[in-house]
């Protein structure tokens, strides 16, 4: 998979056809992941196709915020679920605290 954010600089047919077949070739099969991967895999291959509708002047500009919208928090899902999920280290425990004692 990609890193995000996307740079978007590179709109052309083009690069964006490049990308959508190179995703397409490397998503695994449906069996092989759970429906957030798949979800995060298949937007990761369409990203491009809508940050060029993002900006396509013919779109309404509410429909362009929309799509802009969603796209920081399609990016901002896809971190969380490619982050590893680390467990909270607990602080060591003071062996001569005692409650109500002033210090």
């Amino acid at each position: 998979m990609t890193t995000f954010p996307h740079p978007d600089t590179y709109l052309t047919f083009a690069a964006i056809d490049a990308h959508v077949r190179a995703q397409s070739a490397a998503i695994p099969p449906q069996t092989a992941q759970n429906a957030q991967q798949r979800l995060i895999s298949r937007y990761t291959a369409i990203r491009p196709i809508l940050a060029a509708l993002s900006v396509f002047p013919l779109i309404p500009p509410t429909w362009r915020a929309g799509l802009v919208a969603f796209m920081a928090t399609a990016d901002e899902v896809a971190l969380l679920i490619q982050a590893p999920v680390t467990e909270p280290t607990p602080a060591p425990a003071k062996p001569d605290f005692k409650a109500g004692k002033d210090q």
